[in-house]
């Protein structure tokens, strides 16, 4: 498969336009089905040079397999506290509490750190959309609909999975202190 279409600089960018702390990406190698670690290598390079210190990992079991230990390799190149995995089916939003309980708390720590992370799912569309908009909503104290259409304008979509408990998910992300 061509090697540019898994370059790790397509669909990596800010939350939205300004935003210092938090990014979002596609998968180490995405779209290729089986993935060698040299393309984890090359992804973690990419996202290092752009100043990503932390990686939060959304994909699933089932969606780790075509790679060999990724986030024990993100660990050794990040450090064990740098990496958090909060695994979520594809189409399907975050549960309330690894969001409000681990992601949201993982990337503030980031921003208290004056670090930047990453978050990461398959083709870093839906899922991290609506994390990323959890975090413009949470850390940013934005508008449900501001926060989704600036994710949009990022070009991810948080509405993907078509989810009616997406507004609900958001305002819950409001209530909480970072």
């Amino acid at each position: 498969m061509n090697s540019r279409l898994s370059d790790p600089s397509r669909g990596f960018g800010p939350a939205c336009a300004g935003e210092p702390t938090v990014f979002g990406a596609r998968r180490p190698g995405f779209p290729l089905p089986r993935v060698a670690r040299s393309e984890v290598v090359r992804w973690m390079d990419f996202v290092q040079g752009q100043g990503i210190a932390r990686v939060v990992c959304l994909l699933p079991v089932r969606q780790l397999r075509p790679y060999e230990h990724l986030l024990e390799t993100y660990a050794e190149r990040f450090g064990n506290t740098h990496v958090a995995w909060a695994p979520v089916d594809d189409f399907t939003l975050v549960d309330l509490a690894t969001l409000t309980g681990t992601v949201l708390p993982f990337l503030a720590e980031a921003e208290r750190q004056g670090q930047r992370a990453v978050v990461h799912c398959s083709a870093g569309s839906a899922r991290t959309g609506h994390v990323l908009a959890a975090w413009l909503v949470a850390a940013r104290g934005m508008a449900n609909d501001q926060a989704i259409a600036a994710v949009r304008a990022a070009g991810r979509n948080p509405q993907e999975a078509r989810d009616p408990r997406l507004g609900a998910l958001l305002d819950a992300c409001r209530a909480i202190v970072l």
